[in-house]
């Protein structure tokens, strides 16, 4: 057999595993860790996407009369009973778009347990935009289990997939005690012992010493000879003995490491050794390098086929955009050259009862002939192949029991997929025939597989747009705008452009502050979501600089302030939490009135000639007309800030009227938002009572607020506010265009 591992090209390492076995979906998956974390004496080392602390690791009759279920209980158990084991908890410190699925408070939940041999950290040694995707875990180092399970919300199930599953539900966002059901769920994971276990050995501790310098890693231990190890799961006895095994990764160029794309180099060569089978399942399929080297394979391999099975619906705009609009166009450069025939894309369904369910595939794996076992973490889309952190492993079928091996393993996960029988699976592999004949629904199944019809995402608006944000092969650059009030433009043409700019980015703001409630980013703008973001910095040396900077960043692209502003209280507590809504809500609207005050009334007025008596009655109205709107949920904050810049409202009117305004809710919020949510979450007649209190004690403050403005206001002189350094309404328009111009 050709021997494809090449160092430094298309894998880190090459080392033998003593044994593997592999792990097939969440239920067995968290049974097994469950198993090798209680046996652990030395270390453990947790990888991850995610780590959520409240996840059950066995469910339904497996938990019956066992303690310490939770991922969370076993962690502490098995730490207080062993001092001397040492425990580290690495995972991603993730997007805003993946909060919705996250653990709020997990730092302060590990903090507050106070255990002296656990350490943790959220890993944020990665370029902009990128994922720490990397999922491993190492016991003892002795065994390690790798592929493309975390410990995270909406994955447990078993290899059955029912339609319903009482025991398929996690703990909801909020953690107060609900839970959320979720769908039937696949992946695959598996776990190695031996040298190639001290590979992975030095792969956390890599990782560890780049993303937590400050705590340093215990050294690895000494090779047992003792085969399994004494922590290997018994539940999963080995599948393979003594074979030989290739580590790939993929890295993003960061923190002086190169690039590195091991990963894609492993599958490319894997697939130009293909022959006659390629079995492939996985959750993103958008590469086109994976594409054009299928698509040559088959090709020059008459005999060669391919089965792809994958997701069938999306999760989300974002991925509906970018993954199935890139899968569209994988399929494309895949099928060219009339090889569809050959390749057959499939999702799987569960059928009980008169109910259909779609199973979800997560899973990141490559069986290619009988000769090379891949699983990993990497998708087959272009962030893995370059962008995120990934570890894949290969395995290499040497001898005729290694070869029986790997085929039965791709048959008996077909054989999931679709309810054939192993011996039919293998026939119509070994004879050649079209792949398409595993699409035959089985009466006898409740599984099936499904062609994949991607002819609904095949029009998608914006893809072009978005995947190279969405689904990049290489990270963001890091660039600066800077904004200059210098720029001329002279004469008819240029006055042209300078319409025409400012009318592009008024209907850019205008697009952005329609773009939350209606693009379906609304279900990450949640103030227990927004809240897991801010206790991340709690209790840092520059936590009132993180705050500021959020409330300022969140206002340049029009993100909710009532929601950050309920995320800060929730955290930080009623005065700290006040003071630091006020300010921050001071900081964002300053800049966005900065920003409004560079457009120009005089380019919006060119573009909307009837604003004129608009801006005339929003000047007018001085103080109490800036903390009147500050007030009415008229229109986003974001834009409100622009629109008092643009119409040139007085600095000093700006800011004490934004400052009265926010003060009652600011204050209700700081001193009854626990009252104020128990009014929905218990409607009983003595918070019914409660919230009519506070809602007249709400009316009393915006009336000493309104009456606060006003009185200041005539005791300036009733309009004197309307006076600006800039202009003034009483000065007609033309003539002062045509003066600056002059004097220029």
């Amino acid at each position: 057999m050709q021997d494809i591992f090449q160092p430094r090209h298309n894998c880190w390492r090459v080392a033998r595993a003593a044994s593997v076995a592999v792990v097939v979906d969440y239920g067995n998956y968290y049974r097994n860790l469950r198993e090798s974390i209680l046996k652990a004496r030395k270390s453990i080392f947790v990888l991850g996407w995610d780590i959520d602390s409240r996840i059950e690791l066995l469910r339904g009759d497996d938990s019956a009369g066992e303690a310490a279920v939770t991922f969370f209980d076993l962690i502490v158990k098995v730490a207080t009973e062993n001092p001397d084991l040492k425990i580290y908890l690495n995972k991603w410190d993730y997007s805003l778009f993946f909060m919705q699925q996250r653990e709020l408070f997990w730092m302060r939940k590990w903090a507050a347990a106070k255990l002296p041999n656990v350490y943790f950290c959220l890993d944020d040694v990665l370029p902009p935009g990128a994922c720490h995707h990397q999922k491993v875990v190492v016991i003892d180092d002795e065994v390690a289990y790798w592929g493309g399970m975390d410990v995270a919300l909406g994955r447990w199930d078993f290899r059955h997939h029912h339609v319903r599953n009482p025991y398929r539900s996690d703990p909801d966002l909020r953690d107060f005690g609900d839970k959320k059901s979720f769908g039937p769920y696949h992946d695959i994971q598996a776990v190695l012992s031996g040298p190639a276990a001290r590979v992975m050995a030095e792969l956390v501790r890599v990782r560890w010493r780049l993303a937590c310098p400050s705590v340093a890693p215990v050294p690895i231990a000494a090779l047992q000879s003792t085969d399994p190890p004494p922590c290997w799961p018994e539940s999963d006895p080995p599948d393979f003995r003594n074979i030989e095994v290739a580590v790939a990764r993929t890295l993003p160029a960061m923190e002086g490491i190169a690039q590195t794309e091991e990963v894609m180099h492993l599958l490319l060569d894997q697939i130009a050794a293909a022959e006659e089978f390629i079995y492939i399942e996985n959750q993103f399929l958008t590469s086109p390098d994976i594409a054009d080297a299928l698509n040559r394979q088959l090709r020059e391999k008459p005999n060669l086929r391919v089965l792809m099975v994958s997701c069938r619906q999306p999760q989300g705009i974002m991925e509906r955009k970018v993954m199935w609009g890139g899968r569209v166009r994988f399929r494309r450069r895949l099928e060219k050259n009339g090889l569809a025939p050959r390749i057959t894309m499939a999702h799987p369904v569960c059928c009980e009862n008169g109910k259909k369910a779609m199973v979800r595939i997560h899973s990141k794996l490559m069986i290619v002939d009988d000769k090379f076992l891949h699983i990993g973490s990497a998708n087959l889309n272009n962030r893995s192949m370059g962008m995120d952190t990934e570890c894949d492993l290969t395995l290499k079928a040497e001898t005729p029991a290694h070869r029986a091996k790997v085929a039965a393993v791709r048959n008996d996960l077909i054989r999931e997929h679709t309810g054939f029988s192993v011996e039919r699976i293998g026939e119509i592999i070994r004879n050649g025939k079209p792949p398409g004949l595993f699409l035959e629904a089985k009466d006898t199944s409740r599984q099936h597989l499904e062609v994949i019809d991607d002819g609904a995402y095949a029009r998608e608006w914006g893809v072009d747009f978005l995947i190279p944000f969405g689904d990049p092969r290489r990270p963001f650059p890091v660039g600066l705008l800077r904004f200059s009030d210098k720029i001329r433009f002279r004469g008819w043409k240029g006055r042209r452009m300078a319409v025409a700019a400012t009318a592009g980015i008024v209907l850019l703001l205008t697009v952005l502050s329609l773009l939350w409630p209606v693009s379906g980013l609304e279900a990450f703008v949640k103030p227990e979501v927004v809240a897991g973001w801010v206790d991340r910095i709690d209790s840092s040396p520059f936590e009132f600089l993180w705050i500021m900077g959020a409330y300022i960043a969140g206002g340049l692209i029009f993100f909710p302030v009532t929601v950050l502003s309920a995320a800060v209280i929730l955290v930080f507590g009623g005065v700290k939490g006040f003071v630091y809504t006020v300010l921050g809500g001071l900081a964002s609207g300053g800049v966005g009135y900065a920003i409004g005050r560079l457009l120009g009334r005089e380019r919006l007025q060119q573009i909307f000639p009837s604003t004129e008596k608009t801006i005339k009655k929003l000047r007018a109205g001085g103080v109490i007309g800036v903390t009147a709107v500050r007030m009415l949920p008229i229109a986003p904050f974001s834009l409100v800030n622009l629109l008092m810049g643009v119409v040139h409202i007085p600095v000093y009117t700006y800011f004490l009227g934004t400052f009265l305004g926010f003060l009652p809710g600011k204050i209700m919020l700081a001193l009854f938002g626990t009252s104020l949510k128990a009014a929905f979450t218990d409607p009983g007649a003595a918070t019914i009572v409660q919230t009519g209190l506070l809602l007249v004690m709400w009316l009393g403050i915006i009336f000493l607020c309104h009456h606060f403005a006003k009185k200041w206001q005539s005791q300036r002189g009733g309009g004197g506010e309307m006076r600006d350094d800039i202009a003034t309404d009483n000065v007609p328009e033309k003539p002062a265009m045509a003066e600056r111009k002059r004097t220029a």
